[in-house]
């Protein structure tokens, strides 16, 4: 078998509604483990055992059924014990037509896809808050040990267990994965990434970027792209500028950062997402404000010009961000280049600085 045949149980398994997203809080899968009369199986096993892996799902019983269930997903190719995948069976209620909906297995992978292009009607399998089996798995155990059919936690995408939901808006729940020594093992997938961050223009060279609390305490980056600027697409670094690569940590860490940058420029259209790793919010936007226009009210005037000349002199309060038009890589202070810019945007002249993409 290599190392398909050793390697059981990532249990990445993908699912994916055939209705519009609804918000769920959180999805159930329950593994449980068994001999060929049903005896559940837990401590030491055998080498050559045959054992039988149900896997039940279910919804948390506040959440609202999940419907129309367009695919699913099990994919059995890395685990950490020597076991050996010998087969794999779908029980499914009947649902669409088979030109449309399509259960096959080609271990280690099994997945029943419907392959329509538009929502249906009716459902492939429908699951509440009572858990029902979906598939079975046979397993043969090679060397003699504890049963260890799950992945130990790993931090690569696909390590966990992770649902997608929507069928034009993708959602996805996840879970990191840890082992199962046998009898019954109840996971709770919580949805993780289904909201978007709260993005907010605070400047003409600043967004503000807060993140929602069902990311709290996982690790996640954040993507910036531009609607104005189609080529950037950047992630925002652990100072709060523009980088090349996802800079992760967990989001209590990030709390509400101000994200400025030489890329981050005056009437800027911005979208931010919540990089989870093995999926994307959705996205969230502003636009900056024109540049020289400190207080956001429209026109360029002397108000602005007076607002910077203030907090330069100490006797302002507006925040830094607000008042930071120059150099063009913001540089976190108000000082007398910002005076002068704003003097300059005042007087009729164009943003100074090489727009992204240019």
């Amino acid at each position: 078998m290599g190392d398909v045949g050793r390697h059981f149980g990532r249990a990445v398994l993908a699912l994916i509604l055939a209705a519009p997203f609804a918000v769920r809080a959180e999805m159930n899968i329950t593994l449980a483990a068994s001999d060929e009369q049903g005896n559940p199986i837990d401590g030491m096993v055998e080498a050559g055992t045959q054992v039988f892996i149900d896997i039940y799902l279910s919804v948390g019983g506040a959440d609202n059924p999940l419907d129309d269930l367009r695919g699913l997903r099990f994919d059995f190719s890395g685990t950490s014990t020597g076991v050996a995948v010998v087969a794999f069976s779908w029980e499914l209620e009947p649902g669409i037509g088979d030109d449309l909906y399509v259960p096959f297995v080609n271990l280690p992978i099994a997945d029943a896809v419907y392959v329509g292009l538009e929502p249906i009607d009716g459902f492939i399998i429908q699951v509440s808050d009572e858990p029902q089996r979906v598939a079975r798995v046979e397993i043969v155990v090679e060397s003699s040990g504890l049963l260890d059919v799950r992945h130990a936690l790993s931090e690569g995408p696909g390590s966990g267990a992770f649902f997608t939901a929507g069928f034009f808006d993708i959602s996805d729940f996840s879970v990191p994965l840890g082992n199962l020594f046998g009898g019954t093992t109840d996971l709770t997938v919580v949805d993780s990434c289904s909201s978007p961050p709260t993005v907010v223009a605070i400047g003409s060279r600043y967004i503000a970027v807060s993140l929602p609390e069902s990311v709290l305490d996982l690790p996640v980056a954040l993507e910036v792209r531009s609607l104005t600027h189609p080529c950037l697409v950047r992630y925002v670094g652990a100072d709060g500028g523009l980088v090349a690569l996802p800079f992760a940590q967990p989001g209590h860490a990030w709390g509400t950062i101000d994200v400025s940058d030489a890329d981050v420029v005056p009437d800027g259209a911005y979208e931010v997402r919540i990089d989870c790793d093995t999926a994307l919010s959705p996205h969230a936007a502003a636009t900056t404000w024109h540049w020289g226009d400190v207080n956001d009210d429209g026109p360029i005037n002397f108000d602005d010009v007076l607002l910077v000349l203030d907090r330069f002199a100490g006797m302002g309060e507006e925040p830094v961000a607000q008042l930071d038009e120059f150099p063009c890589q913001p540089n976190g202070v108000v000082d007398f280049d910002d005076i002068l810019v704003v003097l300059d945007a005042f007087s009729g002249a164009a943003f100074p600085c090489p727009l992204p993409c240019d």
